[in-house]
């Protein structure tokens, strides 16, 4: 095979340079305890060798009870919903609430079999000690930066999802579009969110693109059922074969 001088070899997967800025999984749980963020806390402080920063999380609540003088009276409720654990590397974030268990895994990617395996460990440990009773969804999700050339180019040459405009509009120069898509080659609860999005930077050497794709599924799994682990590997597989559908060669070629 010959290869003119102005192309170059895809590369094979996985990327050299994987465009991955944030994987993530997702857990939600149903939990029984009353004192749920106490037994959270002592699940983080068990990890903390391992996740030595730990922040809580709030939820605020605004309420408005009606008009006291002329002016709206509200009242603030905050909260503690979970915590949020960090490594020592600021690399790998896990978020403890009373509905979910989160696990991201921010760049430098690694590989999907190192970062599943940290989170099924970690998930196992949380199941030990706090005990969940079920887990109601499970998902798989990607954040992805493309580094798109700058100037003008045509979104086409490198995306197989975009809008579709009349030429009569003229040039796109920013996007954001979001599709849900039912996927019941995984299951018939299997659905993904695709978002692409523009970004606003001051590179002058390329233009930021976010492919945002979340592969979920919604049921009801004991938390100790291996079953769940082997679902989340098709929900992951599924979610990369909707990854290299969204982009060409020519954007494969960027990650050499």
């Amino acid at each position: 095979m010959t290869i003119a001088a102005t192309d170059s070899v895809v590369p094979e997967r996985p990327y050299p340079n994987a465009p991955i800025i944030e994987a993530v999984i997702d857990l939600h749980i149903e939990y029984p305890a009353a004192d749920a963020i106490e037994t959270l806390r002592k699940f983080a402080e068990t990890i903390s060798p391992s996740f030595p920063r730990m922040e809580p999380l709030h939820e605020i609540r605004v309420q408005i009870d009606g008009e006291l003088d002329g002016q709206a009276s509200k009242t603030t409720h905050a909260q503690q919903t979970g915590w949020r654990l960090f490594n020592a590397d600021g690399d790998r974030i896990l978020v403890l609430q009373r509905v979910a268990f989160t696990y991201s895994h921010s760049a430098p990617y690694t590989r999907w079999e190192i970062f599943g395996a940290e989170c099924e460990q970690l998930w196992r440990r949380f199941v030990d000690l706090c005990k969940p009773i079920r887990v109601t969804r499970l998902a798989a999700r990607n954040i992805n930066l493309l580094k798109l050339p700058a100037g003008q180019i045509d979104l086409t040459d490198y995306l197989n999802i975009g809008p579709e405009l009349p030429d009569s509009l003229g040039v796109v120069n920013g996007v954001v579009l979001q599709v849900q898509i039912p996927q019941p080659s995984v299951s018939l609860r299997g659905h993904s969110t695709v978002t692409l999005a523009s970004q606003q930077s001051n590179a002058t050497d390329h233009q930021p693109m976010i492919l945002d794709i979340d592969m979920f599924e919604e049921g009801d799994w004991s938390p100790a059922d291996p079953v769940m682990w082997q679902q989340l590997e098709r929900l992951r597989h599924r979610k990369n074969d909707i990854f290299e559908a969204c982009v060409t060669d020519k954007t494969r070629r960027l990650f050499a």
